[in-house]
């Protein structure tokens, strides 16, 4: 628990019991002393709100997500499944902004891991994995597998630098002049259009895995400069070119 939190609830709980001892107290209001009706029904109201009121603010300051970062490693080897594990991280510390998005990428790694091991396992019916055609045409999922890894280091760099808390106090603050308000706005959609442009990126890069699949099992024979010849290894190289909007 944050000292923020601490701080929340001791402030409100004194607060409640400092309302009823002003009310209660004889060297205060002594509302319940003066033989008063009204007065009782008043002090019985009072103690019905006062205990609703701590039961539900405690209850959801107690609630509230706090704020949970992660370090963010800048190791090349980093595997899929690590990073997938990250992203997960933030998934299950019920993170709202990006929660879909973040699903979205982490079903996505488990569709590339399934992919890949189809891919692999039709070359290998043809090849032996020391032949340089093997290498060739496995190569190109590697290479896709790489931009695949950068993307969700990205997407994990983003969040991790997104306060989410601020992001939503900031949408209802009401205090700040209109250009303020949406200079923030547009710092803080920068971050979501990033992570939405990730999902969408790793989409292309499923169906481009499946016209590869597709195109390498039509051929009658391998050879290593086959690879450079299909179109949806021509749509790769394209795709890996324009990854550096990620770092």
């Amino acid at each position: 628990m944050t000292f923020k939190k601490i701080f929340k609830l001791f402030g409100i709980n004194i607060t409640l019991a400092l309302i009823n001892v002003v009310l209660y107290s004889k060297l205060f209001l002594g509302i319940t002393d003066r033989g008063s009706i009204f007065l009782m029904m008043f002090a019985f109201l009072v103690t019905i709100v006062t205990i609703a009121l701590f039961f539900y603010l405690n209850v959801k300051i107690l609630s509230q997500n706090e704020s949970v970062k992660m370090v963010v490693t800048k190791n090349d080897h980093d595997s899929l499944a690590s990073l997938a594990s990250a992203i997960q991280f933030y998934i299950n510390n019920n993170i709202r902004t990006f929660r879909d998005d973040l699903s979205s990428l982490v079903d996505q790694a488990d569709k590339f891991k399934k992919k890949k091991k189809t891919y692999e396992d039709s070359l290998l019916q043809k090849f032996t994995r020391t032949e340089i055609s093997f290498t060739k045409f496995y190569g190109t999922l590697e290479n896709v597998e790489d931009v695949f890894k950068q993307i969700l280091k990205g997407v994990l760099t983003r969040v991790n630098s997104f306060d989410e808390e601020e992001y939503e106090n900031m949408l209802s603050d009401k205090s700040v002049s209109r250009k303020t308000w949406l200079e923030r706005k547009a710092i803080y959609d920068e971050y979501k259009t990033y992570v939405a442009r990730a999902v969408q990126t790793g989409n292309d890069i499923l169906l481009k895995i499946d016209r590869l699949q597709l195109e390498v099992s039509k051929l009658s024979t391998m050879q290593p400069q086959d690879i450079e010849k299909l179109e949806s290894v021509r749509e790769i190289d394209t795709l890996i070119s324009e990854v550096k909007w990620y770092k």
